[in-house]
């Protein structure tokens, strides 16, 4: 089997067991970012595989994070015609978004799409333009110009680029003020992710960013969520993906929990010049920049916003137990998805609702065995050699139905190594 994303062709075969193999590094590589979604594997093989074509390379690096890797790679790299100037353009592009050089990845992704590329190439080159025109505050142009992704969606259904787009609708939306249509579409959205069954990492968290995106712009502080995202950015090795949810979870955290945070702050300022960039945004924007001025991104104004919902909130409405130790589990309850951390798979999981109710309670931290077996039981009240073996035979049950352990601490149940994500 052949194959040709861009400029290279790659080698795979069908095993005896159906499964799919790389027959050479650039083949590996690619399936490394686009099949595994493994951002280590694929740093790792750029590093050690000198048979790896160069702009192959520079987009490990990329999904690595490693921009100073991917820009000397990168520049003055030659070409033989416009095909070739193509994919080095929207690479430039993707690097410099990376970076926060919104305005010089315009330029690259309107050079790009002045040429003649492959459908695949131009497929990309639109999905980064609309990014950018995103994050430059241009809604409406980045809104226009994702309609052409839906109709090359046709030519390529098992791309990512249509949820990418769907997702980027749904963060353009709620910037424009329409969070009740935000939200129903993300819903619809998950919903058809869900019955695709075609899971991987980067579209998981293209879905759960513009969720948080959605809570964030009706006033919410979605600590969980924003937790969610930065574990499996971490697990799946997208360095800057990682960094930005550590800096989310920074200006969501409560006072007291902020010092939590300062070691992978101080890591993410000095790897990545876009959060660097995005801090200096947030240090010197005042409240009437913010709502007139198209000098700041809008990751930015989302952050500013997101400050702003804490400040009001106080430590009302915050998820924080449990939410700074490494959970092997992660559970949406009102997604029907358990995801596995160690390693990264993900299952559809429909809870009955008891369970559901059940795993609510525990998602607020541990909680007293006489409050949970009241609240499930509609406040009745609880006597200890009464009631203790309903309690043991529901979190049995959740073992069973989950394979979630609930543990009990000092008289208090809370999930071992999980954690429940909310929405919103």
């Amino acid at each position: 089997m052949r194959i040709r994303p861009s400029t290279a062709i790659l080698e795979f075969q069908q095993s005896s067991l159906g499964k799919i193999e790389a027959l050479d590094a650039n083949a590996r590589s690619f399936a490394a970012r686009t099949i595994e979604n493994d951002a280590y594997m694929a740093e790792a093989l750029a590093l050690t595989e000198g048979s790896i074509e160069p702009l192959e390379r520079a987009r490990a690096f990329l999904m690595r994070g490693s921009c100073s890797e991917a820009s000397s790679i990168l520049h003055n790299l030659p070409y033989k015609n416009d095909e070739e100037l193509g994919e080095i353009l929207l690479e430039k592009a993707r690097l410099f978004s990376f970076e926060g050089e919104w305005q010089k990845s315009l330029e690259c992704a309107d050079h790009a799409y002045s040429l003649k590329l492959n459908s695949l190439t131009h497929f990309t080159v639109l999905q980064v333009r609309s990014v950018v025109l995103f994050e430059l505050g241009y809604l409406t142009e980045a809104l226009a110009a994702l309609a052409p992704i839906y109709s090359l969606a046709k030519m390529f259904p098992f791309a990512d680029h249509e949820i990418f787009a769907d997702s980027l609708k749904v963060k353009i939306l709620s910037r424009l003020g329409l969070h009740e249509k935000a939200g129903h579409l993300i819903s619809d959205i998950w919903e058809r992710w869900l019955r695709k069954g075609n899971f991987n990492s980067v579209q998981l968290l293209s879905l759960l960013r513009a969720m948080a995106d959605v809570a964030i712009g009706k006033g919410g502080c979605p600590t969980s969520l924003l937790y969610a995202t930065y574990l499996i950015a971490k697990a799946s090795g997208l360095g800057l993906y990682e960094g930005m949810a550590v800096l989310q979870l920074h200006l969501s955290s409560i006072a007291g929990q902020k010092q939590a945070w300062s070691d992978e702050i101080s890591t993410a300022v000095q790897k990545f010049s876009r959060i660097r960039k995005l801090i200096s945004e947030l240090n010197s924007a005042a409240d009437d920049q913010v709502s007139t001025s198209i000098s700041i991104s809008t990751s930015a104004r989302v952050l500013i916003q997101l400050k702003a919902n804490r400040e009001s909130l106080g430590s009302a409405q915050c998820q924080t137990s449990g939410l700074h130790r490494e959970p092997s589990h992660l559970i949406f309850v009102d997604g029907s998805l358990l995801v596995s951390l160690s390693p990264l798979t993900f299952a559809v999981q429909k809870f009955p609702s008891q369970i559901k109710r059940a795993l609510a309670l525990l998602a607020e931290g541990p909680v007293a065995r006489g409050d949970f077996f009241s609240c499930m039981n509609d406040g009745q009240k609880y006597f200890r050699d009464t009631h203790d073996g309903v309690v043991r035979t529901l979190c049995h049950r959740i073992r069973k139905v989950t394979g979630l352990e609930v543990e009990s601490v000092n008289n208090h149940l809370q999930l071992k190594k999980s954690i429940v994500v909310k929405f919103a």
